[in-house]
């Protein structure tokens, strides 16, 4: 096994390591006493009850870190917000680490990197702890990231929300990056990801492949890249989430709404207290319609629902509905007369993720109905 993939394994098993006296010692020497409540036996994440756009803050404050945050603007003018967690033995230091980029699925923001019951089952407070400079971008759209050079980021406004995961890929994540690699003065980083953040780097390095060079390697876990699972091939209760996704977000651009869950900000409290009592049969309920590929403990589902969800245009979840109805790993479709103008195609172009030729780890499961081990188009 060579360094880069007991990184991952690391992430996916070594942060529930027992907790015998041995474990306790290995534990000890792997991040120091200082992090013990990290991950001592029984230690629970400290959930915060503001479900404001500081709760990140608050959460790694909580849990011992340093927190700051920085504001780009991309290449087309969003404003978009990328956090910071920072050991506080390195607060001092001008090398506070080797730099790690976390990004996140659909629709959710960097707090759900942070929202798992056992302490040492958060990724970003696990790295931190190790003495990596961890990094979480939120991508244009979500509740920290909704501002633009001369936009407005109302909910009417489709030209604000005319974006899909391909400006996302080529603008945000390597706004994140470039920024990333300048402040802290490292060539490289590492790259970590869940679901659509995996799209974001098939993507942009498909689209701009001089950015093997700046990263050293990638995680994917569970990644919507070229395994996509054809919607018709799905057992009937995942086909039932596609049903329902493309018919809320229809319904959205027919009342021209482009955002999904518009006044997010809002109503994430309302979210969390309208959760509590159901949360049992909440829980049932969506492992029944993801066929069974869901596990998390039902009293802490409220805390998970309400922080990590950040938002997201209709238009990348009609670019979402598109891959997995054609399972063809492809730009946006606008239709052939459109697709002409842009691609000079009337189909929209496979992304050529054969380009992709830094180290890349994908971890899976077979009880994932979204995806397989079957490689689709490039």
């Amino acid at each position: 096994m060579n360094s880069l993939t007991a990184f991952g394994v690391l992430v996916v098993f070594g942060v529930n390591l027992a907790t015998s006296d041995a474990a306790v010692m290995r534990k000890d020497n792997l991040y120091g006493p200082r992090y013990r409540p990290l991950w001592e036996k029984g230690a629970k994440t400290q959930f915060t009850k503001n479900f404001s756009p500081t709760s990140l803050k608050s959460m790694t404050e909580k849990a011992g870190f340093i927190y700051e945050n920085f504001k780009l603007t991309t290449e087309d003018g969003y404003l978009i917000n990328l956090n910071r967690i920072i050991n506080p033995d390195s607060v001092n230091k001008k090398d506070k680490g080797f730099p790690l980029l976390l990004m996140n699925g659909f629709m959710m923001h960097s707090d759900a990197w942070v929202v798992q019951k056992e302490m040492d089952s958060n990724i970003a407070f696990v790295f931190a702890a190790l003495g990596y400079d961890v990094w979480l971008g939120d991508q244009r759209g979500t509740i920290r990231s909704t501002g633009h050079v001369n936009m407005s980021s109302d909910a009417h406004n489709q030209k604000y929300w005319d974006h899909a995961f391909d400006e996302i890929s080529v603008y945000d994540t390597s706004a994140f990056i470039d920024f990333i690699l300048v402040q802290t003065g490292y060539r490289k980083l590492n790259f970590m990801c869940i679901s659509l953040g995996c799209t974001f780097h098939a993507v942009l390095i498909s689209e701009r492949p001089q950015y093997n060079d700046k990263i050293l390697a990638a995680f994917y876990f569970v990644p919507l890249v070229n395994n996509i699972a054809r919607v018709m091939d799905m057992p009937v209760t995942l086909q039932l989430n596609f049903l329902i996704g493309e018919i809320n977000t229809v319904s959205y651009e027919d009342q021209g709404i482009y955002v999904i869950a518009p006044r997010l900000s809002g109503i994430k409290k309302e979210i969390y207290h309208g959760c509590i009592p159901f949360a049992g049969v909440a829980v049932s309920l969506v492992k029944q319609s993801l066929h069974g590929a869901l596990h998390f403990p039902p009293e802490t589902v409220c805390h998970l629902s309400a922080l990590s969800i950040g938002g997201g245009s209709t238009k990348t979840a009609k670019q979402i509905l598109q891959v997995y109805k054609e399972a063809n790993f492809a730009k946006f479709d606008y239709g052939r007369k459109r697709n002409m103008e842009l691609y000079g195609q009337e189909a929209p172009p496979f992304y050529n993720v054969s380009r992709i030729t830094s180290f890349v780890a994908i971890y899976y499961s077979d009880a994932d109905g979204f995806s397989t081990v079957e490689v689709r188009g490039k």
